[in-house]
């Protein structure tokens, strides 16, 4: 179901039907799951090409929900940090006294923050995500456009009421149409943000 619920390890523990050692075993578990760095992850077929190529085109930051120390670690072990100007971890910041899961997508302030590290209005710039309760909720929300990725595990969900700008069925293809409305378009979209 997902870290972003909290309670994974508690979850875990149910699952495997380990209830008995969940109050001893919880601490190191969860220390055990945010230290864990791997490798090498290997991201869906396409993505480091077509990510590449957008950010030669345009700059790109990735707007991304959980524990800075994971979501670092999977951006090394996927090897998308090369191509990225930015990373917002919605965890690191801080709006009037909140911060941590209260601001995770769809809550704008990641993707205004996202804006405000690229420098352009938010009319401006694309987000391509996958989720769309948090992707295309949240980029809406903060005034942008979206193109919805029908990848994973959420590639069965509707798109509505989100109604994003383009839906299609892989990274690869939400960069084609991104690219051909900057070189379409008279002022031209400068930035994008890509949803982790």
């Amino acid at each position: 179901d997902g870290s972003d619920r909290g309670g994974i390890i508690d979850r875990a523990l149910d699952a495997m039907g380990a209830l008995d050692a969940r109050g001893a075993s919880v601490p190191p578990l969860v220390e055990a799951f945010t230290a864990h760095a791997p490798h090498r992850l290997v991201p869906y077929p396409g993505v480091l090409e077509a990510l590449r190529v957008l950010s030669s085109d345009v700059p790109v930051v990735c707007v991304t929900d959980g524990n800075p120390r994971i979501q670092n670690a999977k951006l090394d072990a996927l090897g998308l940090r090369r191509y990225l100007r930015a990373v917002v971890i919605s965890d690191e910041i801080v709006l009037d006294g909140r911060s941590g899961r209260s601001l995770r997508k769809p809550h704008p302030a990641p993707f205004r923050r996202a804006l405000d590290l690229l420098g352009v209005p938010a009319a401006e710039v694309v987000h391509i995500g996958d989720r769309p309760a948090k992707d295309l909720a949240g980029a809406t929300a903060a005034g942008m456009r979206s193109v919805r990725v029908r990848t994973g595990e959420y590639a069965d969900l509707p798109d509505n009421p989100h109604r994003p700008w383009g839906s299609v069925d892989s990274f690869a293809a939400a960069v084609r149409l991104v690219r051909r409305h900057v070189r379409g378009a008279a002022r031209g979209t400068p930035a994008a943000s890509v949803g982790l």
